[in-house]
């Protein structure tokens, strides 16, 4: 089995993917540009709120690491939850989960990827997160 033609693709979905790491933002960027998503891309919170405003009504789902500068990743969190709480979030972070747990603290961790990930991974948590049919 081809297993490029195994990954979940896109049906023209718009995603935004905030994260400070350059590498990780370029590499989710061409993954999902590949699977046929329409990506905007923030390297900080602040960045990522415009982008969310700007772009209200079209992106349907955002990849979110949790240590940010400026606005944390907790805080843009909480404000998508107020601007369009039926936006999916995927919180894609490297953290342990005992170490942090003041961080993931009160978040919905239903659409959790720990990095680092796989495009397998990514494709398929993606996927699942817009194929859900309530938001967290």
């Amino acid at each position: 089995m081809d297993t490029e033609s195994a990954l979940p693709h896109s049906f023209s979905e718009t995603i935004l993917l905030v994260d400070d790491d350059a590498i990780f933002r370029g590499f989710c960027h061409a993954t999902l540009q590949h699977l046929g998503y329409t990506v905007c891309v923030a390297s900080d919170g602040a960045e990522g709120l415009n982008i969310l405003e700007r772009e209200r009504g079209r992106i349907r789902l955002v990849i979110l690491d949790l240590l940010l500068p400026g606005i944390s990743g907790r805080e843009m969190y909480d404000r998508i939850r107020e601007i369009d709480s039926d936006i999916r979030v995927i919180i894609a972070s490297g953290l342990d989960f005992d170490a942090a747990r003041d961080i993931f603290d009160g978040l919905d961790l239903s659409w959790y990827i720990m990095k680092p990930f796989s495009i397998h991974s990514l494709s398929r948590a993606v996927r699942n997160a817009l194929d859900s049919r309530s938001a967290p």
